[in-house]
């Protein structure tokens, strides 16, 4: 419609060089950047204990309502404006974990009391896993849970045999994730630009 705004976006990877020079050659401009992340096999992962007055208990299925809207809560406002929030309601995040691929007793679920602060959701498939969510509720940041839930479910992964564990992040996300993911040993493989002209 004339004169109304619109917003192009492309996406091109770190390694691709000549779609990265075309892309910035008409005007677009990396605007956020998504990591993909890999565990050093061979990298020790320390236990870091839960802060008190948490604790982890058995997923049941009566408790996914609550660790969807709990998802849900972590991700409002990760960036300015909300522009690049993807748009997960906890509606859309429940039938995301009752996908039959996911296995709950692998899940790392913190309570306080009844209310779940945050969680990490791994994924395994063929023999492999993917960190398919960190998040805490903003109510319990800064208090090392992430941290905690992380290593506990890296050593469930362990403990099950598997090796290659690897995860996507926003280099942007104000919760700083690239950097705890660092601190448990997580290593940059690629990036993702995301342009927006």
């Amino acid at each position: 419609h004339p004169g109304e705004k619109i917003e192009l976006a492309a996406n091109a990877s770190s390694t691709e060089n000549e779609a990265t020079a075309l892309l910035l050659h008409e005007g677009y401009r990396a605007v956020y950047t998504v990591l993909d992340m890999a565990l050093d096999a061979s990298t020790a992962v320390p236990v870091h204990p839960l802060p008190a007055g948490v604790e982890v208990r058995p997923v049941l299925p009566e408790h996914y309502p609550l660790i969807a809207a709990s998802i849900h809560e972590a991700y409002q406002r990760e960036y300015d404006d909300g522009r690049f929030n993807e748009d997960y309601s906890a509606d859309i995040n429940l039938a995301r974990l009752k996908d039959p691929q996911h296995d709950p007793t692998l899940w790392q679920v913190a309570w306080d009391g009844d209310q779940v602060a945050g969680q990490v959701v791994p994924l395994v498939e063929n023999g492999e896993a993917e960190i398919f969510e960190v998040s805490v509720r903003p109510a319990w940041r800064r208090r090392g849970l992430a941290r905690s839930l992380l290593s506990l479910g890296l050593h469930a992964l362990r403990a099950r045999g598997i090796c290659v564990i690897r995860l996507r992040t926003s280099k942007e996300f104000r919760t700083r994730a690239k950097d705890l993911y660092h601190s448990v040993g997580f290593r940059v493989v690629k990036e993702f630009p995301r342009y927006r002209k």
